[in-house]
């Protein structure tokens, strides 16, 4: 009966312990980072959170705005936490040759989204 659940019930009337959370993070970069990364003869992108790939991105393609989780234009990853209400995610993004440029962690909450700006 937590209205931040994924599975969230309104017409429940007990608490059963079955709720389920997720969290939301967006990782971005704006013009001057896709710049840098160009100058460095940086062109492709690889995402991996948790270790798996996720997605890649052409240098190019910035933000030039602080993107939402909802966003379509940035590379956003949900992250089940189970019946925990916190989970950690740990992320990392490599350059074509596979080199990793950026590497981290977040926590995230249930029903929360975190922006990571990518610098370079």
């Amino acid at each position: 009966m937590d209205t931040d659940a994924d599975n969230y019930n309104s017409n429940a009337e007990i608490d059963d312990k079955s709720c389920t959370f997720s969290g939301k993070t967006v990782l971005w970069f704006d013009e001057a980072t896709s710049d840098s990364l160009q100058n460095a003869g940086v062109t492709i992108l690889t995402f991996y959170i948790d270790d798996e790939i996720e997605g890649g991105n052409d240098v190019a393609d910035f933000q030039t705005f602080v993107p939402e989780c909802t966003d379509d234009v940035s590379f956003t990853h949900k992250k089940s936490f189970g019946t925990a209400k916190t989970g950690l995610v740990s992320y990392r993004v490599n350059n074509q040759y596979g080199e990793d440029l950026w590497t981290g962690t977040i926590e995230l909450e249930a029903n929360s989204c975190k922006s990571v700006e990518l610098n370079f």
